[in-house]
C-alpha cells in the first residue's frame, strides 16, 4: 500500500514535458498494511466508511463495508442484480454502480446506493450502446457522472435531472502533454484542493513500470461550455516492475 508524498517547500515543475526524471519531491511511500484476501478488490470511499465490490470473473450481488479506522469487513445491503467486474463511485453521499450484469438484466444496469436509507434504486436506461460497451472509469465533474467505456465518447449521467446524455468531447482542454503520456494507464482522478490529480501508470523502455502523477489548475472560460487546464506539476512518483499490477485506488477524503 502507498500514499502520495510531497516533499514541503518545493517548487514542482512539469517534469515529464521535460523528459527529466524525478526529483524526489513527489513520490508514492509505502505505508503499513494488513492484507487479508478476502478483502475486496474494487474500494469507494463514502463519508466515514468503505464500501467494496467483487472484481472476481463469477458475477455477485455482494457488497463490504467497514469504518475507515477498521479493519474489519462486514455485509452490506445487496444489490439488486448480479454483477462482475462492476465499476462505482462515491457522489454526493451515495454510492452508483454500473455494468457487469447480464442482457436480461439490463433495467438495474445502473443503480444507487443510499447509505441513510441503505436502499438500492435503479438508475435509467442508459441505452443498448453503453450496457453493451466495456465500462473502464467513472469520474465526477461539474456535479455529473462521466462514464468512460471502450467507445469513443463518454457518456454523462445527471443525478439530478435523472438523465443520460452524450458528452461529444472532454470537458476539460489543453491537456496534450497528459493525452501523449497518459495511454491506457489510468488508475485514478481526483480532486485534489480544488485542482485535479491524475495517477497513471507507463511502461518504459526497459523492464520496468513507471507510475506519474499530475495536478492540474482548472479554469471555466467565460462565452465557452469548457474548462481549460494548467498543468502545475507532473513527474514521476514510483518506479516497479513491468509484472505489477494495479489493484484499487481508494481515495481518503478529510
Amino acid at each position: 500500500m502507498f500514499t502520495l508524498w510531497i516533499k514541503p517547500g518545493q517548487i514542482l515543475t512539469n517534469q515529464l514535458e521535460k523528459n527529466e526524471r524525478s526529483t524526489g519531491a513527489t513520490r508514492l511511500v509505502q505505508i503499513p498494511s494488513s492484507y487479508c484476501s478476502i478483502v475486496p478488490h474494487y474500494l469507494i470511499s463514502v463519508g466515514s466508511e468503505v464500501y467494496g465490490l467483487s472484481q472476481h470473473n463469477d458475477p455477485s450481488s455482494n457488497m463490504f463495508v467497514r469504518n475507515k479506522e477498521d479493519l474489519f469487513w462486514c455485509n452490506a445491503p445487496i444489490m439488486t442484480v448480479a454483477r462482475a467486474k462492476a465499476i462505482g463511485h462515491a457522489y454526493n453521499g451515495k454510492l452508483y454502480v454500473m455494468g457487469g450484469c447480464r442482457d436480461d438484466e439490463s433495467v438495474n444496469w445502473g443503480e444507487v446506493f443510499d447509505p441513510k436509507t441503505q436502499t438500492w434504486e435503479a438508475l435509467p436506461d442508459p441505452g443498448s450502446e453503453l450496457r453493451f460497451s466495456s465500462i473502464r472509469k467513472i469520474d465526477v465533474f461539474q456535479e455529473k457522472l462521466y462514464v468512460r467505456s471502450n467507445e469513443k465518447i463518454d457518456s454523462v449521467y445527471d443525478p439530478k435531472e435523472g438523465k443520460w446524455n452524450v458528452a461529444e468531447k472532454s470537458p476539460v482542454q489543453c491537456l496534450d502533454m497528459l493525452n501523449r503520456n497518459l495511454g491506457s494507464g489510468m488508475i485514478e482522478i481526483a480532486n485534489y484542493g480544488g485542482k485535479l490529480l491524475i495517477l497513471w501508470d507507463k511502461v518504459g523502455l526497459s523492464q520496468d513500470k513507471d507510475i506519474c502523477c499530475a495536478v492540474i489548475a482548472l479554469e471555466k472560460r467565460d462565452g465557452v461550455d469548457e474548462v481549460w487546464g494548467k498543468i502545475e506539476w507532473a513527474s514521476i512518483v514510483l518506479t516497479v516492475p513491468s509484472s505489477y499490477v494495479f489493484l484499487y485506488s481508494l481515495l481518503n477524503r478529510i
